[in-house]
């Protein structure tokens, strides 16, 4: 193969790049220190007849026709809370009722993806509605309120302690995340070396049910 050198210019969701992408970058600049990745965020799907990427990274049900596509990993709805909050109301597992709980409402995962949860009541309206996942993970640091969240991005902040697991109940996504890009450049030796290290991140990702064992085991 060919030297894997030169600027990669890759389209990904800004929720993704900040929180799952970010923690592993010294990863890739080791591995491939002659690469620059210049990452775009944005969720509408690239026109690569009209733009300068090589590639982009979605979440999707499959992957659009007429690309190169690796199916780089799945996605879970979880229940998050922080530590603080999680002390004091406890598991949604636990409860006979949800009443009192503060609750945030993300309009990218909606409660509305729990009604099979073993909480017995319907999910209740929150005071806010936030539109951008990473946010929602702000404000549930911040002390705001219990919230559902992708696992891709709750992960990281779960492992830190930054967030507590409030629920048991794992929903699994009907999306995954792809890396796509055009035939004409699968085959470049810096595409294929980050696709490469995509995959492999991908797969030591763990999933949550692996996480949940090694947790509370």
């Amino acid at each position: 193969m060919q030297r894997a050198s030169g600027i990669v210019y890759i389209s990904t969701l800004a929720s993704l790049l900040q929180k799952w992408v970010t923690p592993r970058l010294h990863r890739l600049h080791t591995r491939f220190p002659e690469i620059r990745v210049d990452w775009h965020t944005s969720r509408e799907a690239v026109d690569f007849t009209r733009s300068d990427f090589h590639g982009a990274v979605r979440l999707a049900e499959r992957a659009s026709a007429g690309l190169e596509a690796d199916a780089l990993m799945d996605e879970w709805l979880v229940v998050v809370a922080s530590p603080k909050l999680y002390r004091k109301f406890g598991s949604l597992d636990e409860r006979d009722s949800l009443e009192g709980i503060p609750m945030l409402q993300a309009r990218d995962e909606p409660w509305a993806r729990f009604e099979k949860s073993a909480a017995p009541a319907p999910w209740p309206a929150g005071p806010a509605i936030i539109d951008d996942s990473v946010s929602v993970i702000s404000a549930v640091m911040e002390g705001l309120g219990y919230a559902p969240a992708r696992w891709s991005i709750a992960a990281n902040d779960l492992d830190n302690g930054n967030l507590v697991l409030a629920s048991k109940t794992i929903v699994p996504s009907r999306f995954r995340y792809w890396f796509v890009c055009p035939p004409a450049y699968a085959e470049l030796p810096m595409v294929l070396a980050l696709r490469q290290w995509l995959r492999e991140e991908a797969a030591a990702f763990p999933k949550p049910d692996d996480w949940l064992g090694r947790r509370y085991r």
